[in-house]
């Protein structure tokens, strides 16, 4: 914004008397130098149009490369099938969510992010559970911004804790089977499952769309056969490093895994319900990623089945 100083030497009459110019006198060969340098003009204009028509039509890399070089940003479309084709077909006996709500933010969350971690080697893993990391966002304000954070992810902990099945909302805070478990902070084993077997869940990827199909049970959980049912569906990050500047871990790489990257859900019709695959922004620093999908029904976080299971990208196949 201006200051009053600025507009007052703006608005001031100008009481200089302009110094004349006296114009150049031209010599009898001025001319013919004159009508040189207009052609010289017009023949780098004629180039110059020429090159700009040959880099357009020859390639867009030549394009992107001066771009680059002017410190402009190149639009890069998004890859229009970056999974290969696949099905993730889950058990038919009852697998369970173990949920933990984390942050970059919380001190106390690296212990837990570690032992999330150590089930990518457990045999339990896509047979019996399903393990997700959703980061919470309402550490975002206290020094760190966590970047897989997001408000959906705060409101599924709010939800769980809404229904009576926690004692508040915390970080880390851990949910088996969408009922609160404890048994993290004194080391005890993950509890069992015991629904019957409700059938098999199936994710059938193909480049840039997952269509999730179960025909099972839903009564095997205690679901109502009548209620309408939805399918949630989830990307999952492996192997991602945080270099945390600020906050209760500033200065600390913090490594991640089974990080919900991007969720989203459909109501399942005729046992069927048809996403579309897109890889986030967030995805890039991942060394693995994977898909998993739980069906639960409408206005109620218990899953009835999920599955999930290891992708392959276009770029990795």
């Amino acid at each position: 914004m201006r200051n009053d100083r600025e507009i007052a030497e703006a608005t001031r009459p100008n009481t200089q008397t302009p110094t004349p110019q006296t114009p150049p006198q031209q010599t009898p060969l001025q001319p013919v130098l004159n009508h040189t340098r207009a052609l010289r003009r017009r023949a780098r204009s004629a180039l110059a149009v020429f090159s700009t028509a040959w880099t357009l039509l020859a390639g867009a890399p030549l394009l992107a490369g001066a771009l680059l070089l002017a410190g402009a940003t190149p639009v890069v479309a998004a890859p229009s099938a970056p999974f290969s084709v696949q099905i993730i077909r889950g058990p038919s006996s009852h697998v369970a969510l173990v949920e933990l709500f984390t942050s970059e933010g919380c001190s106390s969350c690296p212990p837990a992010d570690r032992w999330l971690s150590g089930l990518t080697q457990d045999k339990r893993l896509w047979r019996d559970i399903v393990p997700l990391a959703f980061h919470v966002d309402y550490w975002d304000q206290l020094g760190w911004r966590d970047r897989f954070s997001s408000a959906a992810n705060t409101d599924r902990q709010r939800r769980l804790a809404a229904a009576g099945n926690a004692n508040g909302v915390y970080t880390p805070g851990f949910f088996f089977d969408a009922n609160e478990w404890r048994g993290f902070f004194r080391s005890a084993p993950l509890p069992s499952t015991h629904i019957a077997s409700p059938g098999p869940l199936t994710i059938s990827i193909g480049g840039d769309s997952a269509v999730v199909s179960y025909q099972g049970d839903a009564a095997a959980n205690g679901a109502s056969t009548t209620q309408a049912t939805r399918a949630h569906l989830a990307l999952l990050g492996f192997g991602i490093s945080t270099n945390v500047q600020n906050g209760e871990n500033g200065g600390h790489t913090l490594r991640h895994d089974f990080v919900v990257l991007a969720s989203q859900q459909q109501p399942l019709n005729a046992g069927t319900a048809k996403f579309n695959l897109t890889l986030p922004p967030t995805a890039a620093g991942a060394s693995r990623l994977a898909l998993v999908s739980w069906i639960t029904p409408d206005n109620d976080e218990q899953a009835i089945q999920a599955a999930g299971g290891w992708l392959t990208t276009k770029d990795t196949h």
